[in-house]
């Protein structure tokens, strides 16, 4: 958690800021490669394992699908494909790791900017109003809001003549931090949303291979793929006829009949 002690830590506090913004963009970088190196791989693999089969018993085609949907990745274990399941899961835990970081950024900004307008603009901290701390963002004061910001917007809410709804900040450079820390604080929280779509995306990913993976399997079992995957058709029967004709007592070879069916 940052603390401030006035002005004189504005600087320390910017180069805290930038040094945790930039750690944990790094490690959301270093997930979204190994999300891709994941993704790029699941075809290589998926050749590799049909070799081995895991089991000589079917598996249920809507069981792996449902597993997936369930756990990303469990389908694909159910199925034989433990590569493939252990990638999804891998994706899975890097989506919500991902998630979860994101929400923590977020919520100490969200403490950075209210704790900056309480030094800098006269907040009182028992106001937890969003309305409230967004109002700051864009006027200097509850005069100017409540004098200018309802006049724009008649609908906004009047801010009474008391402690718990007034601001006043100190100066425009200060109010101007504030913009960046709220911003960041809303950007993170975009970014967090955004994670559960990356997990819808990836669950209907690994139901599809699941899908794919039981089918192969019972394929593989029934005869009808071969170890690589690859459709095996039958033989066609063929009959063969051999006729003899004798000349003169002596064997002869004759016509020869093949039918395919």
């Amino acid at each position: 958690m940052l603390t401030y002690a006035g002005d004189s830590n504005l600087q320390l506090y910017c180069m805290r800021a930038c040094h945790i913004k930039s750690a944990f963009l790094g490690h959301v970088f270093s997930l979204v490669a190994a999300f891709l190196i994941i993704t790029t791989t699941l075809s290589s693999s998926a050749q590799a394992e049909a070799k081995n089969p895991s089991s000589a018993k079917k598996v249920s085609v809507w069981k792996a699908i449902g597993m997936s949907a369930l756990v990303p990745g469990a389908g694909q274990y159910y199925a034989g494909r433990k590569s493939q399941g252990r990638m999804c899961m891998g994706a899975e835990a890097a989506v919500w790791t991902t998630y979860g970081g994101l929400s923590l950024y977020a919520g100490w900004k969200k403490n950075d900017y209210r704790r900056w307008a309480q030094l800098h603009a006269g907040v009182d901290p028992a106001n937890e109003d969003d309305e409230f701390y967004r109002a700051l963002t864009f006027y200097l004061s509850r005069d100017e809001y409540n004098e200018l910001g309802r006049a724009f917007t008649p609908t906004a809410p009047y801010y009474p003549d008391a402690p718990l709804w007034d601001w006043r900040w100190e100066s425009a450079d200060a109010q101007t931090t504030y913009r960046q820390l709220r911003n960041e604080q809303r950007s993170a929280e975009r970014n967090a949303e955004f994670m559960f779509v990356a997990a819808g995306v990836n669950r209907l990913l690994s139901m599809f291979m699941a899908w794919r993976a039981a089918l192969s399997h019972n394929g593989r079992i029934e005869g009808r793929i071969d170890e690589f995957g690859e459709s095996v058709l039958p033989q066609a029967p063929t009959l063969t006829a051999l006729f003899s004709a004798s000349i003169d007592g002596a064997s002869t070879p004759g016509v020869m009949l093949r039918a395919s069916f």
